[in-house]
């Protein structure tokens, strides 16, 4: 079992009240049932100065509640040398991206009684899971939202907050390319 005062420093939170409102959302998950772990509170003597003892609160977690607090942690937080991102950090790339290519965006895009987190290129809705995504409701949303998607002849392309830019960048290109090909042989007839 890990201790949390010893995961807020891994993950470099400097507030530990910050990273105790994260353990305190990763325990109302596992309690409802949504994710797996085990959270038990504990107390932990720290040194306040001059040799003096405080005892504050600590947590203890398995490795399943561990992966979730850390899933959870912050919107950019090294795990294991690879980053985690979250939703803004994306869209903020991927606009970057699209200026640069000269190609449409359009955050949180409403159609239908949807909204995408980006439309771009006047043809692709982009969908980031984060971990709410997991859960049975928001999945079934995910799923209606792809149907309607592929019914108005739109590619829809999601991805976890574990991608980097260049994952998306490599799932959109093919796509652009085939595109611009069919453009220009249109425009050759």
């Amino acid at each position: 079992m890990k201790s949390a005062r010893i995961l807020c420093k891994e993950l470099r939170y400097i507030d530990w009240r910050n990273f105790h409102n994260v353990i305190k959302r990763a325990k109302g998950l596992i309690n409802s049932g949504k994710r797996k772990g085990v959270i038990s509170e504990k107390h932990t003597e720290v040194r306040i100065g001059k040799g003096a003892y405080r005892s504050v609160i600590d947590y203890e977690f398995d490795h399943d509640a561990e992966l979730l607090i850390t899933e959870l942690a912050g919107s950019f937080k090294v795990i294991n040398h690879y980053p985690i991102r979250n939703e803004c950090v994306l869209l903020s790339l991927l606009k970057k991206y699209c200026h640069a290519k000269n190609l449409s965006f359009i955050p949180q895009y409403n159609i239908g009684n949807y909204f995408y987190d980006a439309f771009v290129a006047e043809k692709i809705l982009i969908e980031f899971d984060e971990p709410h995504h997991l859960n049975k409701r928001q999945s079934q949303i995910d799923n209606n939202k792809n149907t309607y998607a592929k019914d108005q002849n739109l590619l829809i392309l999601r991805f976890g907050i574990e991608s980097d830019i260049i994952d998306i960048i490599l799932a959109i290109e093919p796509f652009l390319y085939l595109q611009n090909n069919q453009v220009k042989e249109m425009g050759e007839q």
